[in-house]
């Protein structure tokens, strides 16, 4: 019986994980999702209790008291328990959005828990503005032939875009300061309008239209975080004072266009999952520069106070053994 259960866990470990990170281990609280619908069940994330001597998972439905028992073929191992916070499920969620990852299991987790970060919200109200855009420019390509020519269905698509209200979420995203929700929005933004006009207009000035759009909201988008990457930031400043020679992206040159921009989005999450492996106390300065680049694109925004107070407690530990503290 002790093989088999060996055997299960190193299956659950080595199973098409969420994030293909065979060193998850699979304690107890650990989210699951069920690759085939349960029945009786509208979402498919369960909540694992222990392995039973015979090899099987036993669950219970996430949010509820119902039990059942898996295989581990008929699960995929996520990163998160069910204490996880709806800041670090939504972290993966817009990650994975920004990549265009087509099975989002943490954007799926994030929408049944009610994300109470507001991120997710404003993702969602961001995906119906494209939706409306789509079946906007979808009516003009489907008018009778015989009552517009095609300039004109042209001219009423130029015009769609010049009142597109789809920016809208992604600048407003910006300006609070939620960098990772706002560069994943735009990642997906300049995927899907160039798409959605090239179908419907092939071989037109459609597409001369839509890039020039694209470079002029670039531009607008790169000026606001060059705005705020210029401002005064305590932290960083309380962070040079204890290790002077350091330095991260927090410290790299503005972004001058998109692709730095996005350089930065990348480095900045790559640092927030390296977080669980570093530690305050023990690598203080790489764990220092690794929390700034996580809070130079989320600083102030809900969800990511518990990362500020941790690192203010961490700088206010290292203030105590700095010569001339001591008392």
């Amino acid at each position: 019986m002790k093989n088999i259960c060996l055997i299960t866990i190193w299956l659950l470990q080595t199973a098409l994980c969420l994030y293909a990170d065979t060193s998850i281990d699979c304690s107890p609280n650990r989210i699951l999702y069920c690759r085939n619908q349960l029945p009786g069940l509208r979402q498919n994330f369960v909540v694992l209790d222990k392995i039973t001597d015979s090899g099987l998972l036993q669950c219970h439905v996430l949010g509820t008291q119902r039990q059942l028992q898996l295989k581990p073929d008929q699960v995929t191992v996520t990163c998160f328990f069910a204490h996880s916070s709806d800041f670090m499920i939504t972290q993966y969620a817009l990650y994975n959005y920004a990549n265009h990852q087509a099975d989002n299991y943490a954007l799926a987790l994030a929408i049944y828990n009610g994300d109470q970060t507001g991120r997710i919200n404003r993702l969602l109200a961001y995906e119906q503005a494209v939706r409306e855009f789509t079946a906007a420019v979808k009516k003009i390509k489907n008018l009778p032939r015989d009552s517009w020519e095609p300039a004109d269905q042209l001219d009423a698509l130029l015009e769609l875009l010049e009142q597109l209200t789809i920016t809208d979420h992604i600048t407003q995203a910006a300006a609070s300061h939620d960098w990772i929700l706002a560069i994943a929005m735009w990642e997906n933004y300049q995927r899907v309008l160039p798409q959605t006009a090239s179908r419907a207009f092939p071989g037109t000035t459609a597409a001369g239209a839509v890039h020039e759009q694209l470079q002029n909201y670039t531009g607008k988008l790169l000026g606001m975080f060059c705005s705020q990457l210029q401002l005064p930031n305590a932290r960083r400043q309380i962070f040079l004072k204890h290790f002077p020679a350091a330095r991260g992206l927090w410290s790299e040159a503005i972004p001058r266009n998109r692709q730095m921009l996005r350089r930065f989005f990348e480095r900045s999450m790559q640092s927030y999952f390296q977080l669980e492996d570093l530690s305050s106390i023990v690598e203080p300065q790489d764990w220092g520069s690794a929390m700034l680049e996580v809070l130079m694109l989320t600083e102030s925004i809900p969800g990511a106070n518990e990362l500020e107070e941790e690192f203010d407690n961490a700088m206010r530990q290292l203030e105590k053994v700095l010569p001339g503290n001591n008392k």
